[in-house]
C-alpha cells in the first residue's frame, strides 16, 4: 500500500483495495455459475420419446428464434394418432424453460405445461397434463438423422 510522509494510506491505495475485491467477485461468480448470464439455445429439433398412463409417446419439438422471443411446434404420436400444434408462451430465462401445449386428444383440448432446464443438448421437463398429472420426461437435441412422426 502506498503511505505519504507521515505513513498514513493514501485515498489511492484506499480505492485499489476496495476495486480489486469487487472485480475478482464478479469474475468468481461468472465462472461458477455461467447460466446466470447467459442464456441457452433452443432453436431447432428436439426429440423426446416417454412412457405415460396412456402408453409410449413420441414428440419431435421445434423451437425457432423470433424479434419477440421464440416460437415452437410439437409433432406427436400417441398411441397411432398423430398431431401437430402451436406451442405457446415460450419462455427461456438462462436455462430455466417454460412452454404451453393445446392437445387435441379425444375431441376435447387438453392444456399441457412444460417446464424444466435446458443444456446445449438436453431439455429435462416436467409436462403437467391440465390439473390430472404430472411426468417427467428428456428431449434430446436431434443431429438431423433421425425422423419425425408422420
Amino acid at each position: 500500500m502506498t503511505h505519504n510522509r507521515e505513513g498514513k494510506k493514501t485515498m489511492k491505495s484506499r480505492l485499489i483495495h476496495p476495486v480489486l475485491k469487487a472485480v475478482a467477485l464478479t469474475i468468481l461468480t461468472i465462472l461458477l455459475n455461467p447460466c446466470n448470464i447467459f442464456s441457452a439455445d433452443i432453436t431447432g429439433t428436439w426429440q423426446a420419446e416417454f412412457n405415460t398412463e396412456i402408453g409410449v409417446q413420441n414428440y419431435v419439438f421445434l423451437f425457432s428464434r423470433t424479434e419477440e422471443g421464440f416460437t415452437g411446434t410439437a409433432n406427436s404420436d400417441i398411441g397411432g394418432q398423430k398431431n401437430e400444434v402451436k406451442l405457446t408462451e415460450v419462455k427461456l430465462d438462462s436455462n430455466r424453460i417454460s412452454f404451453v401445449e393445446a392437445l387435441p386428444f379425444q375431441g376435447m383440448e387438453l392444456t399441457i405445461r412444460y417446464d424444466g432446464t435446458v443444456s446445449e443438448n438436453e431439455m429435462k421437463l416436467n409436462r403437467h397434463v391440465g390439473d390430472f398429472v404430472t411426468e417427467k420426461l428428456i428431449a434430446k437435441r436431434s443431429t438431423g438423422e433421425e425422423k419425425q412422426p408422420e
